[in-house]
């Protein structure tokens, strides 16, 4: 379930209230740039050592 009020930074945005076919195009956006960042190879190897980092305990 997404929440009805997501905060970042004291900038408090209210995502029950953007119409959905809003969020459907900010989403395609999204995903359109995510996608696009992780076809370059140095991207993925920056993932890949950022997820192993990640993973070792604390």
């Amino acid at each position: 379930m997404i929440p009805q009020t997501n905060s970042w930074n004291g900038i408090k945005i209210n995502t029950a209230a953007i119409p959905s076919i809003e969020m459907r195009i900010l989403s395609n956006t999204l995903i359109k740039a995510v996608e696009q960042f992780f076809e370059t190879p140095e991207n993925q190897a920056d993932f890949k050592r950022w997820k192993k980092e990640r993973a070792k305990p604390v």
